[in-house]
């Protein structure tokens, strides 16, 4: 069974553009599901995002052929046609580096586009004009990927994760978010997912978050959850009622345990989802 690949943003009229990787093409729908315009692409795009108005970028990934000869080309909406390429796709990383991440994009708040893949430690701001600019480097303590590690020659993906879990790196910014002098980051390291913030230079970073709010210590392991951002700066994290009412009843009193019993409204173990909200 062949799986379609589909991935959309909202176009400043309110319509849903679609990407559609196995076709090569975007297409520009109404709400009610009428096809308003097809567009051709020369990429074999697999992400987008807003660069303006009238301009989208687009991610192709590191597999090259005759499509598919730069990581990141933007498209004219106006014109339909592709007006600059960038980040042009490494021969011999072609091979192995096929490494897909769900984010590759950030839009800000304030309209900055940001770039970022899973085996590079810098995350780049992002314009028409002025191209790629490395806005964060992310030095991990000695444990970034060198970049010898890239120039071994490598039989395929296998063959470079086999050799990447033996060497104790951190890599894989796949979560980024950008407020102010903030930012938020996720990345791996020894086979666990950990959340890196930074303020005005300095940072942390952990892999359980805890929210003493109204959960009173629940502790929120990274690999364990789904997680989403949002642009005026919020991490947001779908949790199970059912799994913090089981660890309040383990751990508080009577009085705590109906207190968060109220805030998550909960009815019963088949209760839905509700999303916790943190702020940056």
């Amino acid at each position: 069974m062949r799986k379609a690949f589909f991935y959309f943003l909202i176009t400043k009229q309110g319509n849903p553009l679609v990407l559609s990787r196995s076709n090569r093409a975007l297409f520009l729908y109404t709400w009610d599901g009428v096809l308003q315009k097809k567009i051709d692409l020369d990429v074999w795009a697999q992400r987008m995002a807003w660069i303006n108005d009238e301009e989208i970028v687009l991610f192709t990934g590191h597999e090259k052929d005759r499509y598919n000869q730069h990581q990141l080309c933007i498209l004219d909406l106006q014109t339909e046609r592709i007006v600059k390429q960038m980040l042009p796709i490494d021969d011999d990383k072609s091979h192995y580096l096929h490494v897909n991440s769900w984010n590759h994009f950030y839009r800000s708040d304030s309209n900055e586009t940001f770039f970022y893949q899973t085996f590079c430690d810098t995350v780049y701001g992002l314009s028409a004009d002025n191209g790629l600019t490395p806005e964060y480097v992310m030095d991990w303590e000695g444990k970034n990927i060198p970049e010898s590690f890239y120039e071994h020659d490598y039989r395929d993906v296998m063959d470079f994760f086999q050799n990447l879990s033996k060497g104790g790196y951190a890599y894989g910014i796949d979560l980024f978010m950008q407020k102010g002098n903030k930012f938020w980051l996720s990345y791996l390291y020894n086979g666990h997912l950990f959340l890196h913030s930074s303020m005005n230079h300095t940072g942390k970073s952990g892999n359980v978050l805890i929210d003493d709010l109204c959960l009173k210590g629940y502790r929120f392991n990274m690999e364990d959850i789904s997680y989403f951002v949002q642009n005026e700066g919020s991490l947001v994290i779908p949790i199970y009622p059912y799994l913090v009412m089981e660890y309040a009843k383990e751990n508080l009193n009577n009085l705590e345990c109906q207190k968060i019993k109220d805030v998550l409204q909960y009815v019963g173990e088949e209760q839905n989802p509700v999303l916790l909200r943190i702020n940056m």
